[in-house]
C-alpha cells in the first residue's frame, strides 16, 4: 500500500477500514494524530503509518 501525503476523514475510513466512531475514539485517545486544515480534519500519511505500525501483530493460536 502506497501512502498518500494526507487523508481526509472519509479517505482514511475507506483506506484503513476503520469506522467513523472508532476513528474519533482513536483520535481522542491519542492513537491517531489528526490535524485541522480550516474546517477539514486530515491525517498525515506519516501519522497513518505510525498508527499502523503501532497495531499489535495478529498471533495465531496453536491447537491444544
Amino acid at each position: 500500500m502506497s501512502l498518500k501525503p494526507s487523508y481526509t476523514v472519509p479517505e482514511f475510513l475507506r483506506d484503513f477500514a476503520v469506522g467513523r466512531t472508532r476513528f474519533y475514539q482513536l483520535v481522542n485517545a491519542g492513537a491517531i494524530k489528526a490535524r485541522k486544515n480550516g474546517s477539514r480534519t486530515v491525517v498525515l500519511g506519516v501519522d497513518a503509518e505510525a498508527w499502523l505500525k503501532s497495531l499489535p501483530d495478529f498471533g495465531s493460536k496453536k491447537a491444544a
